[in-house]
């Protein structure tokens, strides 16, 4: 008689094992007491692979609670660089040669955090925002460009390499748009250019605002 063995993987699913059950003939076993043990070591198996199951959980479990922990450092991180933000940038307005706007802020653009809710976002676009406008206001320009060309100058304290795409650019254009300094910010209506340079100790983004008509001449400036 050839003897019916379950071999049992600590890796199988609970769908293996209920099917292991279904292709086995209990009757058989029962009637048999030559395959008494070789059950009694397969039900050992079986323990082992549920223990096997119940460590992938826990393992799984320190795991997430790993990357809630690392969810709030990130977050924490993000408040206090907003906090800091929001104690020292400025925005002073100026008209630059009667044809170009000049916005000075006395520090770098904020960069987009790897963790941020849309409430934090809002909070932050409003902030510059309002900061603009009272930068703007305090000048009064009444400038409006049809065509708009915007040069973002940053300046770096360091030479840490820094990527435009991870600065809040968008809310420069957001706060001329209020302000009716440009009619819209599609690319029909301006074209923009960015620069970084270092300048040691120093935190300065510099933005210039004209008519496309004067675009080389801004550049050959301060480009």
């Amino acid at each position: 008689m050839n003897k019916k063995t379950i071999e049992i993987n600590p890796n199988m699913l609970w769908q293996d094992f209920i099917e292991i059950d279904k292709s086995t003939e209990p009757e058989k076993f029962i009637e048999n007491r030559i395959f008494e043990k070789e059950i009694e070591r397969d039900l050992e198996r079986i323990l082992e692979a549920i223990k096997y199951c119940d460590l992938q959980k826990i393992s799984l479990l320190h795991l997430y609670k790993s990357k809630l922990k690392e969810m709030d450092q990130l977050q924490s991180k993000y408040k206090k660089e907003e906090a800091e933000i929001k104690s020292e940038l400025d925005f002073v307005c100026t008209i630059y040669k009667e044809k170009i706007l000049k916005i000075e802020i006395n520090n770098n653009l904020a960069t987009m955090p790897k963790v941020m809710t849309s409430n934090q976002y809002q909070k932050l676009r409003r902030y510059y925002l309002q900061q603009m406008n009272e930068g703007v206001n305090k000048v009064n320009p009444n400038i409006t460009f049809e065509k708009a060309f915007i040069l973002i100058k940053h300046i770096f304290p360091t030479k840490r390499i820094r990527d435009f795409d991870n600065m809040f650019t968008s809310f420069i254009f957001d706060g001329l748009r209020s302000n009716r300094i440009i009619k819209n910010d599609d690319f029909n209506t301006i074209s923009y250019f960015e620069k970084g340079e270092y300048q040691e100790g120093i935190s300065r983004t510099e933005i210039y605002v004209t008519d496309t008509n004067h675009m080389i001449e801004l550049l050959k400036e301060k480009g």
